[in-house]
């Protein structure tokens, strides 16, 4: 059994140098190296406290299932179900229940696929017929392939010369092919920057997009590429950001402290910490703890 991921994110980033160093107050760019490794440390903080992945990938998970007509993908939200097979066999049946959980529904139930005890070839009844089955024993018959996760503010394009329109088949096209490699029919882009309204706004993607094209649903004005165009693509909720933000500001705080410190006093000034500044294992602040724990994963 396992996860294994078929098409990793192009960055681990879940927010941008830039955001980091805006919530913060900087502006020079001397220390950009070392505020990477700081988002770096706290996307990774984020998607450990909360046990799963927040970027977008693709995965092929192989497990076991226990005869219910659900099942729950190890990541969410699941934005595209690629194939299911049992057994080898293709299964043609299963949709996405709730996307935003990672469950899927299956009418006929996912066949319970733990090794049983020899049937002793008397009656119909299920465990005489099948023999019994011994818990703790399934085994990985069933495959799922799948791409789950959301875009950030690291897929998204600013103030780019190279976008352009067509009204040919209603395309945002990009030379220096920049668009997300795991876009999807269904997702909500938003551009600006383009002469023509029609091409501002908010759109649907259709058909199959590429890193150089884009088709949406809505009817765009061709437009040559020029300088100050934007699209954004970022679909992570506001607050799971605004927790990782959080992990970087005391990231940045703490960084010449000694961890060890929980008060200190200069003169009639008295500065003193929480005795518990951490939230778990991993030490995050509480604030981003309580912006993040709607989005912790449970033990599958």
């Amino acid at each position: 059994m396992g996860l294994a991921v078929t098409t990793p994110a192009s960055s681990i980033l879940l927010t941008t140098i830039a955001q980091a160093k805006a919530e913060i107050g900087i502006t020079i760019a001397t220390h950009d190296s070392l505020f990477l490794e700081f988002v770096k440390h706290a996307s990774a903080m984020a998607d450990k406290y909360c046990q799963r992945v927040f970027m977008r990938q693709a995965y092929t998970e192989t497990v076991g299932a226990f005869g219910t007509p659900y099942f729950i993908l190890r990541q969410a939200p699941v934005v595209l179900l690629t194939s299911t097979t049992y057994k080898s066999d293709t299964l043609t049946d299963v949709s996405i229940d709730d996307a935003g959980k990672g469950i899927l529904y299956r009418r006929g139930g996912f066949r319970w696929t733990a090794q049983a005890f020899g049937a002793v070839g008397l009656g119909s009844g299920l465990f005489l017929s099948r023999g019994m089955p011994i818990p703790l024993t399934e085994e990985p018959d069933y495959v799922f392939v799948y791409t789950a996760g959301y875009l950030t503010r690291v897929h998204d394009l600013c103030a780019k010369s190279t976008i352009s329109t067509s009204n040919t088949d209603n395309s945002f096209n990009d030379t220096a092919s920049g668009f997300p490699s795991l876009l999807l029919a269904g997702d909500i882009i938003e551009a600006s920057g383009f002469t023509n309204a029609a091409n501002n706004g908010r759109h649907v993607v259709s058909g199959t997009p590429t890193t150089a094209k884009v088709v949406v649903s809505t009817t765009l004005t061709t437009e040559a590429a020029a300088a100050g165009r934007t699209i954004l693509f970022s679909t992570l909720p506001g607050d799971v950001e605004r927790g990782i933000l959080e992990i970087v500001k005391s990231i940045y705080a703490q960084r010449a402290t000694d961890s060890m410190l929980i008060e200190k006093q200069a003169g009639p000034m008295r500065l003193r910490y929480s005795e518990n500044r951490g939230s778990g294992e991993i030490g995050l602040p509480p604030t981003a703890a309580a912006l993040l724990a709607p989005w912790v994963r449970r033990s599958q």
